[in-house]
């Protein structure tokens, strides 16, 4: 009988380092790319390529659904509004980092747990600290073209595991009102960001490229309706009235509880 056909083989080792980084954790070379990787999030300094970190041909999935299939295209949703745009610096707590040596066909697996503390870089919030807990997952490997990357290496696949709408709002928590979309009238200059879920759907933001507050949001397949941001109405004296709906109740911090009714709430 003939050999059946395999498949490659990857033989792995993992290393898991907890805390500060140090001469140790430098010694892996995976640790050591996160770890300036990492040092420029935390400044949250973009000015830089994208090729620095990331492959050309890099694929990056975010909590929400959404799929970036370059580098370019996540180099700019980093910097935009929706993630870390906003935003003049990070500290980070309680670092957790496991490498897996060779866990994936392009190189080495990366899964990082940390908290990071954001804040903004403007606004009557600067200077207050937002926390996420982020977990984050990478697979690194030599660089796709001669001359790119740090150290060597770039960061091929992207997986996130925490609310990044968390950084987007400003906040854990966002209070939108459903208007009908023929109601809404925007007066001045907005932008929008664009992302599509892995549903396909098409979701738009749209903020003050001023000062980058959210104004709303429109779903491609809700045309008709409107999510605009509450928190715009507080200042003009205008009050809301109580939820009667919450949503993503499933990625809700462990202390949160529930203001609206529960068979109103949706994971």
């Amino acid at each position: 009988m003939p050999d059946a056909s395999r498949g490659p083989t990857i033989t792995s080792t993992a290393i898991t380092h907890y805390g500060e980084w140090n001469e140790e954790s430098r010694k892996v070379p995976a640790l050591l790319f996160f770890e300036r990787y990492d040092a420029m999030v935390q400044a949250c300094d973009f000015s830089g390529p994208y090729h620095d970190w990331f492959a050309p041909s890099a694929n990056f999935y975010t909590n929400a659904g959404a799929t970036y299939h370059s580098g370019t295209d996540l180099w700019n949703y980093m910097k935009s509004p929706t993630l870390f745009g906003n935003y003049e610096k990070a500290i980070p707590q309680d670092r957790i980092s496991t490498v897996i040596i060779n866990g994936h066909e392009k190189g080495d697996r990366l899964i990082h747990q940390q908290v990071m503390v954001f804040y903004p870089r403007e606004g009557k919030k600067k200077g207050v600290g937002i926390p996420v807990r982020r977990t984050i997952e990478f697979v690194s490997g030599p660089s796709e073209v001669a001359g790119q990357g740090t150290n060597g290496l770039q960061y091929y696949i992207g997986k996130t595991f925490w609310d990044t709408n968390v950084l987007a709002a400003g906040n854990n928590f966002a209070v939108n009102l459903l208007i009908p979309s023929a109601q809404v009238v925007i007066i001045g200059t907005t932008k929008a960001y664009s992302s599509t879920a892995a549903s396909g759907n098409t979701t738009k933001r749209y903020f003050c490229p001023e000062c980058g507050s959210p104004v709303c949001t429109v779903v491609d397949t809700k045309p008709d309706l409107t999510f605009v941001k509450g928190g715009l109405f507080r200042k003009a004296g205008f009050g809301l009235e109580p939820p009667f709906k919450e949503q993503w109740c499933r990625r809700s911090e462990a202390w949160e509880v529930a203001y609206a009714p529960k068979a109103s709430r949706s994971q």
